[in-house]
């Protein structure tokens, strides 16, 4: 199976997603599956390398959840940044590439609640 692995989160070693996504590589590759990781555009170097990612994805509106941005503005950032996205995935699909599964593995509800409070 080939999978097509979705995550804008993806930019440095902070917080838990490069031990999710290692994890996801390593044991789907196990299994016999191919394995592309979509990116943050600015991902560091170590996570392109390890991941084999692919860092084509606008950058991240999930790391300014604390740059004192009123909840309206922050909010409005979602469309826009989901907008963005979709964009930058259908654009790397165009190159031809083919996948039996796409797996986004953000969950919008619950940043958005832990965002709010």
């Amino acid at each position: 199976m080939r999978w097509l692995i979705v995550e804008d989160a993806l930019r440095n070693r902070k917080g838990h997603w490069f031990e999710n996504f290692a994890t996801f590589d390593r044991e789907l590759r196990a299994l016999g599956d191919e394995v592309t990781i979509l990116a943050d555009g600015s991902a560091e170097p170590f996570i392109i390398e390890q991941l084999h990612a692919q860092p084509v994805l606008p950058a991240s509106i999930w790391h300014r959840m604390g740059d004192n941005a009123g909840a309206s503005q922050r909010y409005s950032r979602v469309p826009i940044h989901a907008w963005n996205t979709y964009r930058a995935v259908k654009n790397y699909l165009r190159r031809g590439a083919q996948y039996d599964l796409i797996f986004v593995p953000t969950v919008l509800v619950h940043h958005l609640l832990g965002w709010t409070w």
